[in-house]
């Protein structure tokens, strides 16, 4: 008479094995989804300012875009400060200067075109394309602060001292596409370069 009832028994043992294994499969998952949702790094702050997407932290300030006022004047040819019938690319710049600006570049490369205050027989250190030539065979670059140039009649740059700096970058229009490459170069021959588009 007891033959029978094995099996349910057996059955009834299974089940709650079953159950078992199974809530603490739950246990662990909850715990680890628990973790997942508590450990996970706090989102970075919304950007603030235009040049925010741009900062890193720990460095001095260094960003660089597309200013509003490009294309909206003609002060600049590719060799003097006249105009030349096109509308002149403008950047604006910022940059807390670790020491004081020797020369500032803005290159397309796609293109080979390169902007810079390198004047006369000075010879380019900077520049994958025109290192070693004179700055005489590259395009002047106006540099202004405070609506004031900083270039002497030449074209070149003096008294840009260490420390913070918004400035106006305007080359002469080429009409031509791609990324440009913003360089500033210290002193003592290093630099720093950041690329945007245009």
């Amino acid at each position: 008479m007891m033959t029978p009832q094995v099996e349910p028994v057996r059955q009834m043992y299974g089940l709650g094995w079953m159950l078992l294994c199974a809530g603490l499969v739950g246990g662990v998952a909850g715990a680890v989804t628990t973790w997942a949702l508590t450990a996970r790094p706090t989102a970075a702050p919304v950007a603030t300012s235009c040049f925010d997407h741009l900062r890193a932290p720990s460095i001095e300030p260094f960003h660089a875009q597309l200013s509003p006022r490009t294309r909206t004047f003609d002060v600049m040819s590719p060799g003097d400060f006249t105009a030349d019938g096109s509308p002149d690319e403008v950047y604006d710049l910022e940059i807390d200067a670790e020491q004081p600006i020797r020369h500032i570049y803005v290159i397309n490369d796609a293109q080979g075109l390169q902007w810079d205050t390198v004047i006369g027989d000075e010879l380019i250190t900077y520049s994958e394309r025109f290192a070693g030539h004179r700055g005489a065979e590259t395009w002047h670059l106006g540099v202004r602060e405070n609506g004031t140039w900083l270039n002497a009649p030449d074209g070149e740059i003096r008294g840009l001292a260490a420390g913070h700096h918004l400035l106006e970058l305007v080359a002469t229009s080429p009409q031509a596409f791609g990324p440009r490459m913003i360089t500033v170069q210290y002193a003592d021959g290093t630099w720093r370069e950041v690329r945007i588009r245009s």
